[in-house]
Formats: C-alpha cells, structure tokens, sequence
C-alpha cells in the first residue's frame, strides 16, 4: 500500500500510510498523552494528543490497562486536524487501536531513560515542568510500528 495522502475534494484530505514509526509520551497520571508519527514512505509528519474520556466501570482497570482517548491528529504540512477516538491496552507498554489507527509498541523507556527521551523528542512537555528530571521519570515513552488507514482531515 506503501504512504500515500490524496486529496478528496478541494477541502479535505485523506491520509493512509502503510506503515511508520511513532513515538508517545504518557505523564503518570495517564489522563492525557502527547506523540508523534512520522511515514516511512513519504515521511510526513502527524503530530498526536489524547485527552482521556471516562468509560463505563465495567470495562475500566484501575491499573490503566483499558483506556479511551479522544485523539487530536495533527497534519503539520496540510495544516488541518481531526478528531477520532482510540482506545488503549496494555497498561504501560500500550497498544492503541481504532478503525483508522492501530499502534503497536516495540520499546518501553522509563526513569533516567525517560527524561533523555522527553528531553529529546518531547521539549515541550520538559519545558512545562521546568526540565526536572523528577517530575520527567515519572512519565513513560512508547516508540513503536503505527498504520494509519483512511483518516479523513476535513
């Protein structure tokens, strides 16, 4: 299928992309996450924030092992957003999925790892504590595989 984006009308856009790398960072408290995806193929950038939405006590875990998020995807070059929901799995090491959005992680940073990466990949999210490294450690950060499949940016 390889990273293609088309245009379907003179306003929207839909993007699908066989395949690229993300990478998503959680602060402890686990109500919210911020990351990034970058195509293999056509090396376009998506920038992604998930804000978490209660769900029923029936299907939560109090350990963060099934979550819902409303995810913003952000296309930097098209300069347009949409909104889809995702649901998480997996606790710490996570998996997201939705019909146009699947992640599978393949590395798990945590502590003094962590603060590197944030500090590296995530300057926004260390600026806004300050950069201490105490508040960063506490946060986790999942690079893995990401497919996104039919995402219509209006």
């Amino acid at each position: 299928m390889g990273g293609q984006e088309t245009t379907t009308t003179s306003m929207a856009l839909t993007f699908s992309s066989g395949g690229g790398r993300a990478a998503l960072c959680f602060p402890r408290d686990g109500d919210w996450f911020q990351g990034f995806f970058v195509c293999a193929s056509s090396r376009a950038q998506l920038g992604l924030v998930g804000a978490e939405i209660p769900v029923d006590d029936c299907v939560a875990c109090p350990d963060g092992g099934y979550q819902e998020f409303r995810l913003t995807v952000i296309h930097f070059a098209a300069d347009k957003e949409v909104e889809l929901v995702v649901r998480k799995t997996g606790g710490d090491l996570c998996r997201l999925d939705s019909d146009a959005l699947q992640f599978q992680p393949s590395m798990l940073l945590t502590d003094d790892e962590a603060v590197e990466a944030i500090e590296t990949y995530f300057p926004t999210i260390a600026q806004r504590v300050d950069h201490d490294a105490s508040v960063l450690r506490e946060c986790t950060v999942c690079f893995g595989d990401m497919e996104i499949s039919g995402l219509q940016f209006p």
